[in-house]
């Protein structure tokens, strides 16, 4: 579960996830439609490198 800033629990299902290709062709190009809301740190920096553990 996920907690917002005001402390309301929210319920998420990451079992919708898939597993990307090893290139990050496909995930840069999830970025462009993903709310940088919910996007990790890492994610928003344009240099960094995506891997499992990020």
């Amino acid at each position: 579960c996920l907690i917002s800033f005001d402390g309301i629990v929210k319920i998420a299902d990451f079992g919708l996830s898939k597993t990307l290709e090893k290139d990050q062709k496909a995930f840069k190009e999830a970025l462009k439609e993903a709310p940088p809301a919910w996007l990790a740190p890492e994610c928003i920096q344009r240099e960094s490198e995506f891997s499992t553990k990020t």
